[in-house]
C-alpha cells in the first residue's frame, strides 16, 4: 500500500476491513475452544451420565459466536461491494475485502460443520 492509499483509508475504514477479515475465524475459535472447555469439565462431573448439546452454555456460547461470525460475514459482504460499486481505489483494499470474502465463507462452513459434529457426536466416550 502506497501512502496516497494509506492516508485515504481512514482507520474506522481500516478497522471495518480488518473486522471482516477476522470475525468469523476468532468466533469459531473462541466457540471451540469453549465448547471443549465445556465438554471436558461436564464429562469428568457426569460420571456415565448422558450429555447433550442442548445445555445451556453450549447454546449460548454457539448462538453468540456464530452472531459474531454472521456480523464479519456481513462486513466483509459490505467491503466488497462498496469496492465493486467503483467507489473505493482497487489493489490492497480489494484484496483484503476479497479475503475477508473468502475467509467468513469457508470459516461459517467450519461453524456449521463443528457444530453438527457436537449435535451428532457422543460428548462423553468412555
Amino acid at each position: 500500500m502506497n501512502a496516497r492509499q494509506a492516508s485515504s483509508l481512514s482507520s474506522a475504514r481500516l478497522a471495518w476491513l480488518w473486522f471482516g477479515i477476522l470475525a468469523a475465524p476468532l468466533a469459531w475459535s473462541a466457540q471451540e475452544l469453549v465448547s471443549y472447555g465445556f465438554v471436558s469439565r461436564l464429562c469428568g462431573q457426569s460420571a456415565g451420565a448422558e450429555i447433550t448439546t442442548a445445555t445451556p452454555p453450549f447454546m449460548l456460547v454457539t448462538l453468540v459466536t456464530f452472531v459474531v461470525a454472521l456480523a464479519g460475514t456481513w462486513a466483509a459482504v459490505y467491503n466488497w461491494r462498496k469496492l465493486v460499486g467503483g467507489r473505493e481505489e482497487a489493489g490492497p483494499v480489494r484484496f483484503l475485502a476479497m479475503i475477508g470474502l473468502i475467509n467468513s465463507a469457508g470459516f461459517i462452513g467450519a461453524f456449521v460443520f463443528s457444530t453438527a459434529t457436537l449435535v451428532v457426536a457422543p460428548l462423553c466416550v468412555r
